[in-house]
């Protein structure tokens, strides 16, 4: 069955494991100091880490591009970027345990 351009490509996949994960030395920058909007009183998100706005220079300068290329009256809103090894261990175990309860075998 082939997949169409709707179906989401889940992180569990072999095609993304298979992508290798590398280090690419970038900075950490603070996303609230780019023209592009930022949410930091969202209530979906749990984390209250001072990085939680701080993404990758490059990804950073991408964000501001497409948010420029939008049609007018439509814009981007950012409410989370980095997240600590923490707060994201703490999201895989609620996904994990919610899985679980959805899902007994």
């Amino acid at each position: 069955m082939s997949q169409g351009a709707a179906d989401p490509v889940l992180i569990g996949a072999p095609s993304v494991l298979a992508v290798p994960i590398e280090e690419c030395d970038e900075p950490l920058v603070d996303l609230r100091g780019y023209p592009v909007l930022t949410d930091t009183q969202s209530l979906k998100v749990k984390s209250t880490a001072e990085t939680r706005l701080h993404c990758r220079q490059g990804v950073a300068e991408r964000l501001v591009r497409a948010d420029g290329a939008l049609p007018d009256g439509v814009r981007l809103l950012v409410v989370e970027c980095h997240r600590p090894l923490a707060v994201q261990e703490h999201y895989w175990r609620a996904d994990l345990a919610d899985l679980r309860k959805k899902h007994p075998d």
